[in-house]
């Protein structure tokens, strides 16, 4: 089984965090560059504890809006992890996802 070049699963081929934007930046190999606020992130997290309140509607306002992106390390070739400055870390990102959530094409 083979994956097309380009396909929203690839990785980014640069990924920066702009701590004083509060913001994570990816360029993917087709050129696309994400601007992923770090609050747009965090209120998106599918990890198990953040699906569960999120059901509850109260996901978005218990995260600050001034919440920053502190780490980012890789899982394998297909996700993110992300590590917050209100000590959450346990939110998976894949590639597929983070393409899909990019806020500009939400927007579109």
């Amino acid at each position: 089984m083979s994956t097309a070049i380009g396909s929203d699963g690839d990785p980014p081929v640069s990924i920066v965090i702009h701590s004083a934007r509060r913001e994570l930046e990816l360029t993917w190999a087709d050129g696309t560059v994400g601007h992923y606020p770090a609050h747009w992130l965090r209120t998106r997290c599918r990890c198990a504890q953040c699906t569960a309140i999120a059901r509850t509607g109260a996901l978005t306002a218990g995260v600050s809006q001034t919440v920053s992106i502190i780490g980012c390390a890789p899982q394998g070739r297909y996700a993110l992890q992300l590590t917050f400055d209100d000590g959450h870390d346990r939110g998976i990102y894949p590639f597929a996802y983070l393409r899909e959530i990019d806020p500009a094409r939400s927007r579109e």
